[in-house]
């Protein structure tokens, strides 16, 4: 182990004398990797035997579709948890059982069998019907009749295109030292966990890592606040390319064009939200912010806003004229950076858009007409920054202020977490690694 332990030293140094690199970790056995990563979704001999129990209620719905209503309270909720849990895997060869399965499970009385199945049908068909997850049973009937249509339909021809979701997490730790009450040292990080929890990639040496994104080619996209740019850094550590954007970069989001699209702010800069071709060539703005901590350009083309220190999160059109917005949104005086107003917020597939209103401590979902209709509270989070909604239904929240990332169901129960972080700012599950690789970069 003496051996093991000065030959990772050497390893350290060396990545330390190299010119354009960075600290990584790649591979590393399960016996040193640090506890707080150990945390992840395990494939363990309970889980395949929860797939098969899911391959079991799959085959027994499809030869009789009453059974998902004989199978009463506790026991369908069970029963249902465990497909769920599986669909990962169950997409790809038993795609059409889980779709009958998901059909039934809409008819649930209980919120957390249709809520979840509402989730995964979107995200397997890429198609909705009006369905949010908060309807009564008589509320549903009508959008449960569309699905079954589109269903007899398009059954024959149907093949899953997606990308399959994975179990991994992509961790942003901004100030891994804060832990111990120094901000400086250990520097920043971002960790990359596999299913079965071990690390993947541990990028160390930032000046405060702020977000994360993983492309195609294996690369990542990290924000680097001290460095007011985003760095492209490929699966061996070396720094590849530097995007300096003019602030510091609180968000990132690649486009289907190739181009970054980067909310942030400075000391002399209120706040901006820009974005960068592939040459880093800034071809569109909306300057004059207060803190903005989070941008997401949306499918209809207009570009979604947290602003914090206005406490309101808007959406604009292509030219920057605001066509959405809901106020009121976090403390009576917002200030950096414990009293902040909306950090994060990401516009769902049932229309509603999530919100982390970081000052509040507390995580909203926000209809059309601005009414919450789901929230979560300081009774389970403090002063976090990222919460998003996960392809399932779940969502993950970097809790910051408990140094941990938790993911939690409808019903607000901690099904995951991961904890030993200092300031945990951004976290991914369920990646999907098809983004495209930006161009000329």
């Amino acid at each position: 182990m003496k051996k093991r332990f000065l030959a990772y030293i050497m390893i350290m140094l060396l990545a330390w004398a190299v010119p354009g690199c960075l600290r990584h970790q790649a591979d590393m056995p399960k016996d040193e990797v640090p506890r707080a990563f150990q945390a992840g979704d395990h494939v363990s001999s309970d889980d395949c035997h929860r797939f098969e129990e899911s391959l079991e209620m799959l085959h027994q719905v499809n030869k009789n579709p009453t059974i998902m209503m004989e199978w009463g309270g506790s026991l369908r909720v069970r029963n249902a948890k465990t497909v769920f849990r599986c669909a990962p895997e169950l997409i790809g060869n038993h795609g059409k059982y889980l779709m009958e399965f998901l059909l039934r499970a809409l008819s649930a009385p209980e919120q957390s069998v249709f809520y979840t199945a509402s989730y995964l049908l979107r995200f397997m068909t890429r198609v909705n019907f009006g369905l949010t997850g908060f309807e009564s049973i008589p509320e549903r009937r009508a959008a449960i009749e569309s699905w079954k249509k589109w269903w007899e339909n398009n059954k024959n021809e149907y093949r899953f295109m997606g990308s399959y979701p994975d179990r991994s997490a992509l961790i942003v730790d901004e100030m891994p030292g804060r832990l111990h009450g120094d901000d400086e040292n250990p520097p920043g990080r971002v960790v990359h966990i596999d299913t079965h929890g071990r690390i993947v990639k541990d990028f160390w040496s930032f000046k405060m890592p702020y977000d994360v994104v993983v492309a195609s080619d294996g690369s990542y996209w990290i924000n680097v606040i001290r460095e007011r740019a985003v760095w492209k850094i490929a699966s061996d550590g070396r720094i590849v390319t530097r995007v300096k954007v003019g602030g510091y970069p609180c968000s990132l989001q690649f486009l289907e064009n190739g181009h970054l699209l980067v909310a942030g702010w400075d000391d002399d800069i209120p706040g901006f939200v820009r974005q960068f071709d592939g040459r880093g060539k800034l071809v569109w703005k909306l300057e004059n912010l207060r803190w903005p901590w989070k941008a997401e350009r949306l499918a209809n083309g207009n570009t979604l806003v947290a602003d914090a220190g206005k406490n309101r999160v808007f959406e604009v059109d292509q030219r920057g004229e605001p066509v959405w917005s809901v106020d009121n949104l976090g403390p009576p005086e917002p200030r950096l950076f414990e009293a902040l107003g909306p950090v994060y917020c990401q516009r769902l597939q049932n229309g509603n858009t999530l919100v982390s209103i970081r000052g509040l401590h507390k995580i909203v979902e926000i209809n059309p007409s601005g009414r919450t209709v789901w929230e979560v509270g300081p009774e389970l989070v403090y002063n976090q920054y990222l919460a998003i909604r996960l392809y399932n239904g779940n969502t993950l929240i970097a809790d910051t202020g408990h140094h941990r990332v938790i993911e939690i169901d409808v019903e607000k129960n901690i099904v995951w977490k991961a904890d030993g972080f200092g300031y945990p700012a951004k976290a991914y599950r369920h990646l999907n690694l098809l983004i495209p690789v930006i161009n000329g970069l």
